[in-house]
């Protein structure tokens, strides 16, 4: 089965705009991943007090869904806590698994990922794959 591994941005972008995305991706053929440090990028959105509300309100969304849908995604550790920025082990992960589509809608993580095929949001409704 084909994979998608989804970043902090790209979840909380499907979150404010009211994408399913867990069940777009499943429709697409996909076993949806997601690392272990973008779920502590999302918690530490949620109680960070320097956010605006919208902010804490799609990462407390984001969180919940990802509980209520375990079975649905796979969790993953991409390296040591505190080791690198999220950014940089993604794109260490796509390097190491170049078949796996990576979701996020990151310029500069879109640009150093080249090999990967990527998922983006598209007129801020529809996810689209792209390979730029």
């Amino acid at each position: 089965m084909k994979q998608v591994l989804l970043d902090t941005n790209f979840i909380l972008s499907c979150i404010s705009q009211k994408i399913d995305f867990i069940h777009e991706l499943k429709t697409m053929g996909y076993e949806i991943i997601v690392p272990q440090e973008v779920i502590r990028e999302i918690d530490g959105l949620s109680t960070s007090s320097g956010r605006g509300l919208k902010v804490k309100h799609s990462s407390n969304l984001a969180s919940s869904l990802i509980k209520l849908n375990k079975e649905h995604i796979k969790i993953i550790s991409l390296g040591e806590k505190g080791k690198n920025n999220v950014d940089i082990l993604i794109i260490k992960y796509a390097k190491a698994h170049p078949d796996t589509t990576i979701a996020t809608l990151d310029r500069e993580l879109k640009s150093k990922i080249k090999g990967n095929m990527k998922i983006v949001i598209h007129d801020k409704r529809a996810l689209e794959i792209s390979s730029r």
